[in-house]
């Protein structure tokens, strides 16, 4: 393994973004056990160990192999060599994640689960001994108050700043593309991303209180804030979210307390699953039958996702005949790119239009909605209402 060693002076982090276990991902035990062997492999000069959220895809059954096999691997953690490196679990989308967790509260004394909102402070003695501070912030669905949920752990009683080694979380930061363009001029307060009203972070603000960086689980592409103090390390496994051709890995953090400073690694999923993408047609969807389906399968890939371009007159008769003959794949996905179009429009309106100061936002307290939002910066950005209805519709919605 091509890995630098950690300083002396310094505290190594190893960062792990989203897995999903439980999804369609295939040979998800061989990379979940390739990630055991290579932390094993770092074990002597790691100091802690964090999930940042989303270990689980959905809620399954307590007896079924993936449970078994998360149940296998933070047994394997809590024993040696790794019983000296502390493991934090940082609870992910509520979807995702659900209750799950609790099956690995205070079980392991070296793996603690954060589910809410907490200062943690952590002992590390495997390779330095030394106190850290962390400000650990899981996915909640905060409906009213955020702003005054999340400064009570950000400044004392009498208004002094608080600052941590590291902040440490899942959720959605403002820098995110997506989320960038649909809040632009809203009021940093009614920033929400979901109708489950999971508050949106303002990474310059959190950045403050932090004296090395602030890592957080949730997008699976790697992706930092334009001061590089907040970043996504990206899922550590393939998803159908995810780019094609980016690496996936997860992140080694060597913090020096004294000072601040940094330093960077990836560490790559040897196991990482080959994801293709086809781009569908009208003429592919014309030429669609069971032979030409057949050669589809034949290709080299882990996994295909089939993508709807955005210039497909396509029916509701159509895609269901897409479905029905990739029911039985379990590592074949559709993905409809039209959904997108109005996104890619509306960001180039928005850019068009940065240094106009005139722009007033539609966001008022009860358009909570991000699909709503969109919808009415769209037309706000002169976006032909037809067009809008005819990209999204209600299906962006499902």
């Amino acid at each position: 393994m091509n890995i630098k060693s950690c300083p002396n002076d310094s505290i190594r982090i190893a960062l792990i973004g989203d897995i999903h276990i439980g999804a369609k991902i295939k040979d998800m035990d061989k990379q979940l056990i390739g990630l055991v062997d290579d932390l094993r492999e770092l074990s002597d000069s790691i100091d802690i160990v964090v999930f940042l959220g989303d270990i689980f895809h959905k809620k399954i059954p307590f007896d079924c192999k993936e449970a078994l096999l998360a149940h296998e691997i933070f047994r394997t953690f809590s024993k040696p060599p790794f019983n000296k490196i502390q493991f934090i679990i940082v609870k992910g989308t509520v979807s995702h994640d659900n209750d799950q967790l609790k099956h690995f509260y205070n079980i392991y004394p070296n793996i603690k689960v954060v589910d809410k909102y907490s200062h943690v402070t952590l002992n590390t003695e495997n390779r330095n001994k030394a106190e850290l501070d962390l400000l650990v912030v899981p996915e909640e669905v905060i409906r009213n108050g955020s702003e005054e949920y999340y400064t009570k752990r950000l400044f004392t009683s009498e208004g002094d700043m608080l600052i941590y080694d590291l902040i440490i979380g899942h959720g959605t930061l403002n820098f995110v593309p997506f989320i960038k363009y649909i809040t632009k001029d809203v009021p940093e307060d009614k920033y929400t991303h979901s109708i489950l009203s999971s508050p949106i972070m303002i990474s310059q603000k959190w950045e403050e209180h932090t004296n090395s960086k602030m890592v957080f689980g949730h997008i699976h592409n790697k992706i930092s804030s334009n001061t590089g103090k907040s970043f996504y390390p990206g899922s550590y496994c393939r998803w159908i979210h995810d780019a094609d051709d980016e690496s996936k890995s997860f992140t080694l953090m060597d913090y020096n307390q004294e000072t601040g400073k940094t330093i960077i690694q990836e560490v790559p999923n040897k196991f990482d699953s080959k994801f293709v993408t086809k781009n569908i047609d009208n003429k592919f969807l014309d030429d669609l039958n069971k032979e030409s389906f057949k050669n589809l399968l034949e290709e080299n890939y882990d996994s295909l996702r089939l993508m709807i371009n955005p210039d497909v007159s396509i029916g509701d008769e159509r895609v269901n005949q897409l479905k029905e003959m990739i029911k039985n794949y379990d590592y074949i996905f559709i993905t409809d790119k039209r959904k997108k179009q109005i996104i890619e429009s509306l960001v180039n309106k928005i850019d068009e239009n940065d240094n106009e100061e005139s722009f007033v936002s539609p966001i008022n307290d009860n358009l909570c909605d991000p699909y709503d939002i969109l919808i009415q910066t769209a037309k706000e950005y002169g976006l032909e209402e037809g067009f809008i209805k005819n990209v999204i519709g209600e299906e962006i919605k499902e």
